[in-house]
């Protein structure tokens, strides 16, 4: 599927083209951003991700640049609510980076966050 986000730096739209793989045939937004807290932002060595629910076993982060490249990320479990997404050893440069959670086939998770 493809979501496109509006980059807050710049104003411009950006598309990104989700693997299909990532996602069942009934591909759907269930977005509740109150559901997650997200620090820091901005971040620099980590962002962690805090749900009120408890968190799949198939929950996964995307994280694309301004340019809809997606970046390798790394995710620990931290407990059975929270997960954090390492940054510094993935070489990743300062800027906005828009963060995608998705979870039995539905983006439950978009976000805008600046890594310094």
């Amino acid at each position: 599927g493809q979501v496109t986000y509006a980059a807050k730096a710049n104003h411009t739209l950006v598309n990104i083209d989700l693997p299909e793989s990532h996602f069942s045939n009934n591909f759907e937004q269930n977005i509740d951003e109150s559901d997650w807290l997200i620090y820091p932002n901005p971040a620099r060595n980590y962002v962690q991700l805090t749900s009120q629910n408890m968190i799949q076993d198939d929950f996964h982060i995307l994280l694309f640049d301004a340019l809809g490249h997606q970046l390798a990320t790394h995710m620990q479990n931290i407990d059975l609510k929270s997960v954090r997404l390492n940054l510094n050893a993935q070489g990743i440069k300062n800027g906005s980076y828009f963060l995608i959670g998705y979870e039995k086939g539905k983006i439950v998770l978009s976000q805008t966050i600046i890594i310094e």
